[in-house]
């Protein structure tokens, strides 16, 4: 029984494939069965059982999570935003597809998308420091500093004692102060 069982336990899709002998509509055993596949590399499988999954639950995230990933992955952006936009409206709180879809924005300088999702995740209530610290980021590439500010401001309203905040509000003051500068500067020729 153990040397069976161990034959079982080979390797994840050995253990899903016999598992789902047991349970052949089970949402969970045949999603995992498409990472599993995904891991290995065999793309068109896993994404027969992504599909597979989503027909079985259709308002569960995390198939069309997976999915997403498998897109990008393949090189279908299109259709990697679509997944992770459905994931995303299905639970508006998955932040695994909000994080998927802004460095997907951010790999390809879409900082305007980047920056909606963003806006997008925090009107779900989870006002996080780190989210206002890459949305300054982005309004510092797309060079709005006094945006940028904002941000760092509300950041510092959720924790008002962060030095690394302090300094980058001061950091963005003496950005602003110095591009004020300049342009009375160049008034004055």
């Amino acid at each position: 029984m153990t040397v069976r069982q161990n034959t079982v336990w080979h390797d994840p899709i050995t253990f899903y494939s016999y598992t789902l002998k047991f349970a052949p509509n089970s949402y969970r055993i045949i999603n995992n069965l498409g990472m599993a596949y995904s891991d290995e590399g065999n793309y068109k499988m896993a994404e027969k059982l992504y599909r597979k999954a989503i027909t079985l639950d259709p308002l569960n995230p995390v198939a069309y999570h997976n999915l997403a990933n498998l897109y990008q992955t393949i090189g279908k952006t299109d259709l990697a935003i679509k997944n992770y936009k459905k994931a995303v409206s299905l639970d508006p709180n998955f932040v695994f597809s909000y994080n998927a879809l802004v460095d997907l924005y951010l790999r390809t300088k879409n900082y305007q998308e980047a920056r909606q999702i963003l806006e997008d995740y925090l009107k779900t209530g989870k006002l996080k420091i780190d989210t206002f610290l890459l949305l300054a980021q982005i309004a510092i590439k797309e060079g709005n500093v006094d945006l940028a500010l904002d941000y760092l401001e509300r950041a510092l309203s959720i924790d008002p004692d962060n030095q690394f905040i302090k300094k980058s509000i001061i950091d963005i003051k003496n950005l602003i102060q110095a591009k004020n500068e300049k342009i009375k500067l160049q008034k004055e020729r």
